[in-house]
């Protein structure tokens, strides 16, 4: 990845500045449809996208992120215990490094487009 590429976590904490966190943004912005893959450790629990989402595999809901250590991550139950995982964590354990080159490149699309946005200096 390009030295000046945001991370992952810079993405979401520019979205989250600009008022725009809703993880839906990214489908668009994806080009391709949302691949999902089952969580190594919780196979049977959870599913982790390309486009770095996890969603519970019975329920289908899409998990909320945190921001732990200045990094973005994932609170996963197995058993009853909590589990903390990092969003890049997942994505290397989950997908082989071809899709690793569509979610780096799936960053630089996002921030470009996040610079797009209209801010509050623009509306006045």
């Amino acid at each position: 990845m390009p030295n000046n590429a945001p991370t992952w976590d810079d993405i979401l904490r520019m979205m989250r500045e600009q008022g725009a966190d809703d993880p839906s943004l990214l489908e668009g912005l994806y080009g391709d449809s949302e691949s999902w893959a089952p969580l190594p450790e919780f196979e049977s629990l959870y599913e982790f996208s390309d486009c770095g989402r996890v969603r519970n595999r019975k329920s289908g809901r899409i998990l909320k992120t945190e921001t732990r250590n200045g990094k973005e991550c994932f609170n996963l139950i197995k058993s009853g215990i909590k589990h903390r995982r990092y969003m890049v964590e997942l994505l290397d354990q989950t997908f082989p490094n071809p899709v690793r080159e569509r979610y780096e490149a799936l960053q630089l699309k996002i921030a470009a487009s996040i610079q797009e946005l209209p801010t509050d200096a623009d509306s006045i």
